[in-house]
């Protein structure tokens, strides 16, 4: 069995989607939602249920939900009787917990609770003090996404068992991303990568991805290379915030996925794209800026479009993702698959930094593509390895008492 809270658009429910797609080749899955609201945005493996309770808006509610979600759940699973039952992100990782019959639950921890600015209201010290605590202790298994993620809830949670926490990195469907980045461009597009150098970003427009922090870096980079442009994949909640940024500091921009004015708009918000590949393989750069991180799959998936990529040194994904060895020093880091950089954050000293590097990369030095090196990472994270770590654990979890 899999849980998932709903359906959307984001690294965890593309990665939920891609595992279960991959263990339902072996087993027999159960796919369940709290409720069927959001559009299903990516394929699942497997049989869907739904608990059919929607999300509340206020805490008498939120709590009645809990209870009902818990019912639900329980009689699911007294029917399904699955053996392991996987959970990803906190509202389902408490669920599959508070649930539990005779089925051995894996708690899925996506990203730090610890670093989360969306947890610093009381709710989050509650939760991180509280909840979280008591619902890691008593689960059979818990995976994160890197080792530095695995490292903070040891650290933070010292009665769990250190051989009961795996580091299990998302996998990626090489061939596929690859076949998708060598898609066409229209005509005009492929003006644009002529003759323009083009930074991209590829995320959900949140505050978390630190877009807002960049902007303003970027309107340095292009006083002084008048070439360069930033292209904006992606939706969200900030996204008005984001373009009203980007006319507060003087630069032009454009909502659309049809080139009008190139010359006169330093910055595209295409909005989310199927595919997002084709536009990154194009690109000289790939940026991302988030102030923390479960893994970084967009910096992996660039890496598997052949592109460049300078990321923000965030917990604790990037820095797992772009060196294979452990590395220190200061900013930047010139490490073996990509540059690690100081998480953005306002602060003139940082700018300054990803001002200079990116200009001078522009201006000299951004690696070309063909870039074997990076090829070779990204086939380290293929699905055939990766999901022989969830195999292993799965059949550990069956086969113990």
């Amino acid at each position: 069995m899999m849980i998932l809270p709903d359906f959307g658009y984001g690294g965890a429910e593309r990665s939920f989607s891609n595992l279960s797609v991959i263990l339902s080749e072996r087993y027999e899955i159960v796919v369940v939602v709290f409720n069927t609201a959001s559009t299903q945005t990516y394929p699942l493996g497997g049989k869907l249920l739904s608990l059919e309770v929607e999300k509340a808006h206020n805490p008498v509610q939120k709590i009645i939900n809990l209870f009902r979600r818990i019912s639900r759940l329980k009689a699911i699973k007294r029917t399904e009787k699955p053996d392991v039952s996987i959970s990803f992100l906190e509202g389902a990782n408490i669920l599959n917990q508070l649930s539990r019959i005779n089925d051995k639950v894996i708690l899925s921890v996506r990203g730090s609770i610890y670093h989360d600015q969306n947890l610093n209201d009381l709710k989050g010290i509650f939760y991180r003090k509280v909840i979280f605590p008591k619902i890691y202790d008593k689960a059979d298994s818990i995976t994160t996404l890197s080792n530095g993620l695995r490292d903070e809830i040891l650290s933070k949670n010292p009665s769990i068992q250190s051989e009961t926490v795996h580091t299990i990195y998302n996998s990626i469907n090489i061939k596929k991303i690859q076949e998708l980045s060598s898609e066409e461009l229209s005509d005009s597009w492929k003006s644009i990568f002529r003759k323009y150098m083009v930074l991209v970003m590829s995320s959900r427009l949140a505050e978390e991805k630190g877009i807002q922090h960049f902007l303003p870096i970027f309107k340095k980079i292009f006083d002084r290379v008048q070439t360069a442009r930033l292209l904006i994949i992606g939706d969200g909640p900030l996204e008005n915030v984001l373009k009203r940024i980007t006319s507060n500091i003087g630069l032009n921009y454009s909502s659309e996925n049809i080139v009008k004015s190139p010359e006169l708009e330093q910055v595209w918000f295409i909005g989310r794209q199927n595919n997002p590949f084709k536009w990154i393989n194009k690109s000289n750069m790939f940026v991302s800026t988030s102030t923390h991180e479960g893994f970084g799959n967009s910096i992996l998936e660039a890496l598997a479009c052949d592109t460049f990529v300078i990321s923000s040194d965030c917990p604790y994904g990037p820095r797992e993702v772009l060196s294979a060895k452990p590395i220190s020093g200061p900013y930047p880091i010139f490490a073996d698959y990509g540059t690690l950089m100081p998480i953005p954050d306002g602060s003139v000293n940082k700018e300054k930094i990803w001002v200079e590097v990116i200009t001078n990369l522009l201006a000299s030095s951004v690696p070309e593509h063909g870039n074997t090196n990076r090829l070779e990472r990204v086939g380290q994270f293929s699905q055939n390895l990766i999901s022989k770590n969830w195999f292993q654990l799965i059949e550990k979890l069956r086969n113990s008492d």
